[in-house]
Parts: structure tokens; C-alpha cells; sequence
């Protein structure tokens, strides 16, 4: 689901469905926001959860917002496969529509997020910023639903969120 948050029982609910009607609809996670609603590691957590579960699913990779990186056009694509063998051809598959798509992708947003994440200074300073952006975004959500709620509007107006977007 784009755009909701969904409690843990609802994200136990939606593997349930997936996991019944394997073969039929396939997941894909984007995570364009993660670090900016609850934090890094929970912000993925249905992800591994999937992945635990031994789910072949697909999670796409934003840096625009949780680097500040706009335009810079930062990001990836992992495919959890069942067998090394359908990874191997998933990788193919995957080189393929690069190539054909943009054939060499920019590297100056890339080597910035490479830099980052590769150093545990810098990592650790950019994890406090990522958590105060988070902080901010979180605590004007909720301002936001305590005046809509203040204004008599309908509670399903008022219900705090998490992230860039209410």
C-alpha cells in the first residue's frame, strides 16, 4: 500500500495474503522514504520480515530524500530471488533494462551516499541528522492533526502520520 501506514497487524495480514496467493501477485517495497518515519531499521522491518518468511519479493531504493539528494538521481533495486539460479537470470534481466534505460548512470550522488555510508563518523552524523528530520517531520504531523482536530473536522482528518506526507 502507497501512502498508508499500517500497523504491525495489518503488515502480518498482508504477508498472509501474499504468502496464500504466491505466484499470483508479487511484492514490491519502496522504500523512496526510509529513516524519515520511525527510523532506518524500522522503517524496513516488513521487508526482512518477508525475507525471513523466504518471500521473492522486490524492494526499490530512494536517496532523494533521506540523503537531500534531489536530482541527483541516487538509488537501487534489490530482488530477493528463491535459488541462485532465478537471481542469476533476474540479474541479467535487470542489466538488460539498465543498459536500454540510461546505459551510465551518474556517479556524483552515488560516490556521496558511498562516502557516507563508508564511514562511521560521517554515517553516524548523518543517522543524528536523518533523526532529527524525522523528529520534525513527526512533531509537525502532529500539531497538524491536533489543530484539525481542534477545528471539529473528522477524526479520520486528524490521525498524526508518519514521513513527508500527511
Amino acid at each position: 500500500p502507497t501512502g498508508v501506514d499500517l500497523t504491525e497487524a495489518q503488515w502480518e495480514r498482508v504477508l498472509e495474503v501474499f504468502k496464500k496467493r504466491e505466484g499470483e501477485i508479487f511484492p514490491v517495497f519502496d522504500s523512496a522514504y526510509q529513516g524519515l518515519a520511525k527510523g532506518l531499521d524500522e522503517d524496513v522491518a516488513i521487508v526482512r520480515r518477508f525475507l525471513k518468511e523466504g518471500m521473492e519479493f522486490i524492494v526499490c531504493n530512494s536517496h532523494s530524500k533521506n540523503f537531500g539528494l534531489y536530482g541527483e538521481r541516487v538509488g537501487s533495486c534489490f530482488v530477493a530471488c528463491e535459488s541462485a539460479e532465478v537471481a542469476a537470470n533476474v540479474s541479467s534481466r535487470c542489466q538488460l533494462r539498465i543498459r536500454w534505460n540510461y546505459s551510465v548512470p551518474p556517479l556524483f550522488g552515488a560516490r556521496i551516499v558511498a562516502a557516507i555510508l563508508g564511514d562511521p563518523a560521517l554515517r553516524k552524523e548523518w543517522e543524528a541528522e536523518l533523526a532529527g528530520a524525522r523528529e520534525q517531520l513527526n512533531k509537525a504531523h502532529g500539531a497538524l492533526a491536533g489543530a484539525i482536530k481542534g477545528a471539529g473536522l473528522p477524526d479520520r482528518l486528524s490521525s498524526p502520520k508518519l514521513g513527508l506526507f500527511s
